[in-house]
């Protein structure tokens, strides 16, 4: 009877940090539940067929050595870099074995839209969930993330890791790239956060590398945008450490601004136009709004301090022709279970 392995990891939405943790500036970042699912059925044979829905259903074909993979169709490069960041001891155990991997994202689309919540990110957390729970179990959290790091960093290149420690410990975290700090904060109880999504998709690659071209030629600007970025991203995440909503609803506003800043300075539409719009719409309720991620589209988020106004800013939001979208802040990490 074949052993199946079952792992989950949550999307993610980022509260505040935009940019700025990509130095060493905290970011609050928030697991929502929206979860990556693998299924590693592993069986007699030497073969492994992988499936990655909705992407590619196809069923492409390897076999894994101690050597390496060897692929008979083209190359699955989210398996290839999670084996590779796997330690020799682990990789050996893989050797010589046969499996039915099945990776699925099917929930961070809408139709054939890809959500801005950190899909890559729990794609790969659950593919690594799943390796490790057939090569001996979970390693040591840090270990658990040096090796996300690598294998996210072979795979799609750099970033803050934000996303990384969403999809790994879940909750809501504030997040610190170096020295890397992974916190658990309580959000103000009295504090709404309402995601919206925008209805535009964006790169948050394209935007990061706009955001590096901008450093390029005119560093000095380009510093003293990041200097005041950083500086709203250390408010507010003192704010939610001290679980001060009525601070943090400041420094998020103050937040938005520095952003949008940024987006200015470097001529990158950070706050496109959906993103004013939606601001124009929850500032005239009564509350604040900033985009969620790089900017240019895909979620944004609006807070709201006073209950008396939550009504009227959703009144807002719709009429100003967008719709909240029903995501709990908060969801649990990966999840690895085995039949």
């Amino acid at each position: 009877m074949s052993t199946v392995i079952h792992a989950s990891a949550p999307g993610k939405l980022l509260i505040s940090g935009e940019y700025a943790v990509l130095d060493r500036a905290p970011a609050l970042v928030a697991a929502v539940d929206v979860r990556a699912r693998c299924e590693l059925r592993l069986g007699s044979s030497d073969e492994w067929v992988i499936e990655a829905l909705p992407i590619d259903p196809r069923g492409r074909r390897c076999r894994i050595s101690a050597g390496g993979i060897d692929w008979q169709d083209e190359p699955v490069e989210l398996l290839e870099a999670g084996f590779d960041a796997l330690p020799d001891a682990r990789r050996r155990m893989l050797a010589g074995t046969g499996a039915a991997l099945r990776i699925d994202t099917s929930g961070f689309f809408i139709k054939d839209t890809k959500l801005g919540l950190g899909s890559s990110a729990a794609a790969l957390t659950a593919l690594m969930g799943a390796l490790w729970a057939a090569t001996g179990g979970l390693p040591e959290e840090a270990e658990a993330f040096s090796q996300l790091q690598a294998a996210h960093h072979a795979w799609q290149g750099g970033g803050s890791g934000a996303d990384l420690a969403a999809a790994l410990s879940g909750g809501v975290l504030l997040y610190r790239r170096e020295p890397r700090i992974t916190a658990p904060v309580a959000l103000p109880d009295s504090l709404e956060i309402l995601p919206i999504w925008t209805g535009e998709a964006a790169s948050t690659a394209d935007f990061l590398a706009a955001v590096d071209d901008f450093q390029a030629r005119d560093p000095k600007e380009f510093l003293a945008r990041m200097k005041v970025l950083e500086a709203e991203a250390e408010e507010a995440a003192l704010a939610a450490s001290n679980g001060d909503a009525e601070a943090l609803f400041e420094a998020i506003g103050d937040f938005g601004g520095a952003l949008r800043a940024l987006g200015e300075a470097a001529e990158l539409p950070i706050w496109n136009s959906a993103h004013l719009a939606l601001r124009e719409a929850v500032e005239a309720a009564g509350g604040a709004y900033k985009p969620s991620g790089a900017g240019g589209g895909d979620f944004g988020l609006a807070f709201v301090r006073d209950k008396r106004v939550l009504e009227a800013v959703k009144s807002s939001i719709s009429s100003a022709g967008y719709a909240t979208m029903p995501l709990r802040f908060g969801a649990r990490g990966l999840h690895v279970t085995t039949d």
